[in-house]
């Protein structure tokens, strides 16, 4: 296991990749121009259809002690939210009220923000699996899906997500008191303690073109000229490269080396543009890479028996306090 350290949030950072990532990508490679849909339906492929049957039971996901918020939106839309009770939190004989939620975001415990991927909903197994992981440690997991996701209200675009993500970081740090709040996966426009970015790559056109579904097109420029070309007309962007430079706060990346979702190398690369863009005065960004042997690929490093030890850690170092001078 490899830690790479830098020195080094105000977040519009937009998305990185994460779960689901490989079924958009797919849709865009092969019919972005045969397609009679509109761009967002070619680019973002929600599993509206298919996630079980009540998202706004979590407890039909395997999840006790979580509730369901409905989050108005300033347009008048909704986001169907969960909110996960740390393990230690959870009652067993009493029903938890309101209350007792609200009072449980205020107590002091770390509070993850979880922004999933293109494809599927905060329902989706591996998800469910990571959120278990986190309130194992201890902490609380708000997660979402956008607009035009799971039960959410609204069309998926890059812009929605990113507002999306910024309503529920504010509705959240509203909430919060003094715990402190991650994200776990994407960004936003304020300064949350720190950022863990799972699977992350660069930008969607080094996505694209390492991506295992365009190599049979590679040998062919005009070919490769076309797929960049729609996600430019279709202004799908996600330049995760540009906005990271913004971001003042901690980093943890986690990435395997077998993920053939989004290649090492765009993580790497990712790294190399935080620490050529940061000075040494700015909060840390580390890398944590995860053995090819180890088989996690893009989905399964939620698995790994010493995740929260590496994210207790990165917690503790985001919140100790700045010495004097």
């Amino acid at each position: 296991m490899e830690t790479l350290c830098s020195s080094d949030c105000d977040l519009r950072l937009c998305r990185n990749s994460s779960h689901g990532f490989a079924v958009s990508q797919h849709c865009i490679c092969h019919g972005v121009f045969n397609s009679t849909s509109t761009p967002s339906q070619v680019t973002y492929i929600l599993a509206a259809a298919f996630y079980f049957s009540d998202l706004k039971n979590p407890r039909e996901a395997g999840l006790e002690a979580a509730r369901q918020v409905d989050l108005k939106l300033p347009t008048g839309e909704t986001l169907g939210l969960w909110h996960i009770l740390p393990e230690s939190a959870i009652e067993e004989k009493n029903p938890i009220s309101e209350e007792k939620y609200e009072s449980q975001l205020a107590s002091g415990s770390p509070i993850f923000i979880y922004l999933h991927g293109n494809g599927g909903t905060r329902g989706q197994s591996t998800r469910v699996f990571t959120y278990s992981v986190l309130r194992g440690q201890g902490w609380h997991v708000i997660t979402l899906d956008y607009r035009g996701y799971g039960d959410s209200d609204g069309e998926a675009t890059e812009i929605n997500m990113v507002e999306d993500a910024v309503s529920v970081y504010r509705w959240t740090k509203n909430k919060a008191g003094t715990s402190p709040v991650f994200l776990w996966g994407h960004s936003l426009d304020e300064a949350p303690a720190g950022i863990v970015l799972e699977g992350a790559f660069s930008n969607l056109n080094d996505q694209v073109d390492a991506y295992l579904l365009t190599m049979p097109y590679r040998p062919f420029p005009f070919l490769m000229w076309i797929f960049h070309a729609a996600l430019s007309r279709m202004k799908v962007n996600f330049k995760t490269d540009q906005h990271i430079t913004k971001v003042q706060c901690p980093i943890l990346m986690l990435h395997a080396e077998d993920d053939l979702v989004v290649p090492i190398d765009l993580a790497q690369k990712l790294f190399k543009t935080i620490m050529t863009a940061h000075s040494s005065d700015q909060p840390q960004t580390v890398l944590h890479t995860f053995p090819g042997s180890k088989g996690y690929g893009h989905n399964l490093m939620n698995r790994d028996p010493e995740l929260g030890d590496i994210v207790r850690k990165f917690i503790q170092d985001s919140t100790k306090p700045k010495p004097a001078g």
